[in-house]
């Protein structure tokens, strides 16, 4: 008779490693299993750099997705089942996309924010070319930002910075509107009492809203305030008087400009 010895199946512990990688090299250990006596790795996606039928293995990650790490362990007598290690390859991040006004008024503060933060990002910053930036740069929220100083208008841009240090950065152009110049006043110097006159302004700018047109109190206006050209009627109580208009655009009201007419009353 003699002794027969029965090897046991061998228990190997999980794969250590990092579980989310970006694209770049890891290195992954199989503990010591003092039964080993070879290593066959595989991946689902990825390249082995180095370390293939040893318990260190370097594998190199490029696309985003979960990725299948396995070992397959033999001993004296066994081969054992798979050992795996399931890794999220991290994506990269979108650029970051700005909401905010592009046109803004003089001495004026406006809201900029960030439409839908990137999961992927680890840190914020925003900046500014000339406008004093109100509120907290590394916020995933928004800022304000006052154009006071900042004739010409400026940029917002916003840096985001992922988890795996790439950087993606986005510009808003903002424009500065001009408040109207005071507009050239078209009409007669000289008229006569009771006849219905005409008056028209006239200037460059493409963006007027409405003329606010200043009357004297012995005229009558007929039509036309709040547009460009008016038609009034000056009475016998009239002189020398003067007809003013002024523009607007979206921000403010420009400089008034008049016109002298002198009122003949047969």
């Amino acid at each position: 008779c003699f002794d027969v010895a029965v090897i046991p199946v061998a228990v190997p512990q999980g794969i250590e490693g990092p579980i989310e990688v970006c694209a770049a090299t890891y290195e992954f250990v199989q503990p010591d299993l003092p039964e080993a006596i070879s290593y066959l790795w595989t991946t689902s996606a990825g390249n082995i750099i180095s370390g293939q039928s040893n318990d260190t293995i370097s594998v190199g990650f490029l696309d985003a997705g979960l990725v299948e790490l396995c070992i397959e362990i033999s001993t004296e007598c066994h081969t054992l089942d798979p050992n795996c290690l399931t890794i999220e390859v991290l994506g990269t991040i979108s650029s970051p996309i700005i909401e905010g006004l592009i046109s803004v008024c003089p001495d004026s503060t406006a809201q900029y924010s960030l439409i839908s933060p990137d999961p992927l990002v680890a840190s914020y910053l925003w900046t500014s070319s000339c406008g004093v930036i109100i509120g907290n740069v590394t916020s995933d929220l928004g800022i304000s930002v006052d154009w006071t100083s900042c004739p010409s208008g400026g940029q917002v841009c916003l840096e985001a910075t992922g988890v795996c240090g790439e950087i993606e950065i986005t510009c808003l152009d903002v424009e500065m509107i001009t408040i109207p110049a005071a507009q050239d006043l078209l009409g007669p110097d000289e008229v006569c009492s009771f006849d219905t006159i005409s008056f028209e302004a006239s200037g460059i700018e493409t963006d007027i809203l409405e003329y606010l047109w200043d009357i004297p109190d012995c005229a009558t206006l007929i039509s036309g305030q709040g547009t460009n050209q008016i038609e009034l009627v000056f009475s016998e109580f009239c002189a020398i008087e003067s007809v003013c208009v002024s523009a607007t655009n979206a921000c403010a009201f420009g400089p008034e400009n008049c016109l002298d007419v002198l009122v003949n009353t047969p």
